[in-house]
């Protein structure tokens, strides 16, 4: 009976990738699954990598029409700001003082160069 298990456990044991003979060092299967299941992770890695930074690329961070507001919100401001500057180096003294800044001011803000258009008309 006690044969009988050996040779049992003999021929359906595992062998864990090691050598049957001492000093049961590792054997070549051990070497090729370790570099094949770490080529697989380096591998997964770039992938995954490599997708989210496709996805990134393809999908914008701003919508849009969100990119078309705020691009019309500083055309309108250079534009205000522009005639603000002609209208203030036409001449300092003849502008009719405004509330916002003082009355010598090189800068006007859009309100008071409507405010002084208006009044002038």
């Amino acid at each position: 009976m006690l044969q009988c298990i050996l040779f049992v456990f003999y021929l359906y044991r595992y062998k864990e990738y090691f050598d049957p003979v001492e000093p049961y060092d590792f054997n070549r299967q051990y070497f090729f699954v370790l570099a094949v299941r770490l080529g697989f992770v380096i591998i997964f890695q770039y992938f995954v990598f490599f997708t989210v930074g496709f996805l990134d690329w393809l999908i914008p961070d701003v919508p849009r029409k969100l990119e078309v507001k705020i691009k019309r919100e500083n055309f309108v401001a250079r534009a205000c700001l522009t005639a603000s500057e002609a209208e203030a180096s036409l001449d300092l003294d003849a502008r009719v003082p405004h509330t916002v800044g003082s009355a010598n001011s090189l800068y006007m803000s859009c309100e008071s160069v409507n405010r002084s258009r208006n009044s002038n008309t």
